[in-house]
């Protein structure tokens, strides 16, 4: 059975392939930690597409890279070459289960394009979030929790995105600082968050380094918006703009087992480019660009990168009070 995750076991855990571990419910936590980032260096992981495809082949030089719109030199470049954590957060109620078991039919498949240095892990959730398997070298452990992941008690009723999504935040912090840190959350974007607000993931995602990919069913909908009198306790669920901020894939279609295949694909042909930022504390502004020749010669291409990253001292992650059933 699926138990909750904890991260302060996650911290220790998460560094040994193939654990699995179990937390008590979120709301028996206690308070989040304040944490001190000090950023000597900013590491921005770029996919670069066209027509559908990554684009290869490019050098330091087609690279423009701003810190609060001022230009900052790249102190380091590379391509593929950097190793990733790969967090699988799935959203298990009812209406998913036929894209669950789409996903499920093609795991060893898809978790076989990562490499050897990379770690996977999958979270399951519904009210709560759960550990199904701890990231881990080992493939066909994580491969086999997404073939055998279902509802269970201990997640509760209902669906919670963006406490979900902050408890596989918490999980992927603790892994390697050299990783790229990916979390993909499959789902259908529906249903309301409880004093949680998009602001507040993004803010943590940028503390942590985490970069938001979404696949998502073809119904799947951006939240409208919302008339007459709102309370400002519950908010649309919006993956669409989680995985904008933090430079992520969003993937739609009803076949999301290739919709992981070309997720994975896309994050093992990515570039990683690093730079000093200028002094400053808070949640700060990073912008990447083609310089004009790279933009030349690929006129149709888009860039995905994270938007911010965070410096200085950090306030506590916000607490995941229970959502309502």
């Amino acid at each position: 059975m699926i138990k909750p995750c904890n991260f302060f076991a996650a911290a220790f855990l998460a560094a040994l392939p193939g654990v699995v571990f179990s937390r008590p419910p979120a709301q028996d936590q206690p308070s989040r930690p304040t944490f001190r980032t000090e950023v000597t260096e900013v590491r921005v992981d770029v996919v670069v597409m066209q027509n559908r495809q990554p684009v290869a082949g490019l050098v330091e030089a087609d690279f423009r890279l701003l810190d609060e719109e001022q230009p900052r030199p790249i102190t380091s470049f590379g391509f593929e070459n950097e190793p990733l954590s790969l967090l699988l957060l799935l959203d298990v109620s009812g209406s998913m289960q036929p894209y669950l078991k789409e996903m499920a039919s093609v795991a060893t498949t898809a978790l076989n394009g990562l490499n050897n240095a990379d770690r996977a892990c999958v979270m399951s959730f519904a009210a709560r979030a759960g550990t199904d398997v701890s990231c881990t070298h080992n493939r066909n452990l994580a491969a086999q929790a997404l073939k055998t992941v279902r509802w269970s008690a201990d997640l509760g009723n209902g669906t919670a995105i963006n406490r979900s999504v902050l408890d596989a935040v918490e999980l992927l912090r603790a892994e390697p600082a050299t990783h790229s840190r990916m979390l993909a959350i499959l789902t259908d974007n529906r249903r309301l968050n409880y004093q949680i607000t998009d602001a507040q993931v993004i803010e943590a995602m940028a503390r942590a380094n985490v970069t938001l990919n979404a696949i998502l069913t073809p119904d799947a909908e951006s939240p409208k918006p919302e008339r007459g009198v709102v309370n400002p306790d519950f908010t649309p669920s919006n993956v669409f703009h989680l995985a904008e901020e933090t430079g992520g894939a969003v993937l739609q279609s009803g076949r999301t087992g290739e919709s992981l295949i070309r997720l994975i694909t896309e994050l093992r042909s990515r570039y990683r480019l690093s730079y000093r930022p200028a002094p400053g504390d808070g949640l700060r502004r990073v912008r990447v660009e083609l310089a004009p020749a790279a933009r030349k010669k690929f006129p149709k291409a888009v860039l995905r990168a994270r938007g911010t990253y965070y410096a200085g001292a950090a306030e506590p992650l916000p607490s995941t009070p229970a959502q309502p059933q």
